[in-house]
């Protein structure tokens, strides 16, 4: 069994924080430094490869357009190894602004923003996937994508397909949840696959029979009619 693991090295209000007071960019109060009222949207995308994607969107009700223009900076995102995210950008959430910070093709050795880990069960082809949304923010959501169809999830998760989903999680949750390494067929579907195997044999049959019956119906020669004696005439006397 494999193993990855991350750790959060920085909660997102402590960004926030630190991003406001170097650029010198006073929040609108001191309440708001304090309490930005962060909403966070974790997506993490398990690869074939047993590596990650991670898409974090952050908003934060408690800044002004301004500081949260200064908070959401590629620069203000750094791991511990100092690497950056792959991309940090502004977007739009619901008519509220929101950061979207992403980072792709994440390996055992990289760090990213919330505790979690990963591994892997050889013997039955499945990822189970584990995360605790540490931070000060106000509630959290997240979600797992699994390479194939999320089969359980607890703390009150629901799977949908391939993925896992938590809502309204608090910064002591920890939640767990298992999928299966590669996407399978349903049984419906080979089922489905066969009888129209069937059916389709079955056509090409009777067609094939069908034409053989008329070609040698073609070939039969007609019964021969019998010969019409001529009549003779005797002349008499």
């Amino acid at each position: 069994m494999r193993s990855l693991a991350r750790t959060l090295r920085t909660a997102p209000a402590a960004i926030a924080l630190c991003a406001l007071t170097l650029t010198c960019n006073a929040p609108t109060s001191t309440a708001d430094m304090l309490d930005p009222q962060l909403k966070v949207n974790y997506e993490f995308t398990i690869h074939e490869k047993d590596t990650v994607d991670v898409v974090e969107t952050i908003t934060a009700a408690g800044l002004s357009g301004e500081d949260f223009a200064q908070f959401c900076k590629k620069e203000n995102f750094p791991t511990i190894e100092s690497a950056v995210p792959t991309a940090v950008e502004q977007i739009d959430q619901d008519g509220e602004p929101a950061c979207k910070i992403s980072a792709t093709d994440l390996s055992p050795d990289d760090t990213s923003m919330v505790v979690w880990s990963l591994s892997h069960d050889d013997e039955d082809g499945s990822f189970t996937f584990s995360a605790s949304p540490n931070g000060d923010f106000k509630d959290a959501t997240l979600t797992v994508n699994f390479p194939g169809k999320a089969t359980q999830a607890d703390s009150g998760g629901k799977t949908d397909g391939n993925s896992a989903i938590w809502t309204a999680l608090g910064s002591d949750a920890t939640v767990t949840a298992t999928g299966d390494d590669s996407p399978s067929q349903p049984l419906a579907w080979f089922i489905g696959a066969g009888v129209a195997a069937v059916i389709g044999i079955g056509i090409v049959l009777a067609v094939v029979l069908r034409a053989r019956k008329k070609k040698q119906s073609g070939l039969t020669p007609r019964s021969a009619e019998p010969e019409q004696q001529p009549h003779s005439s005797h002349n008499q006397n």
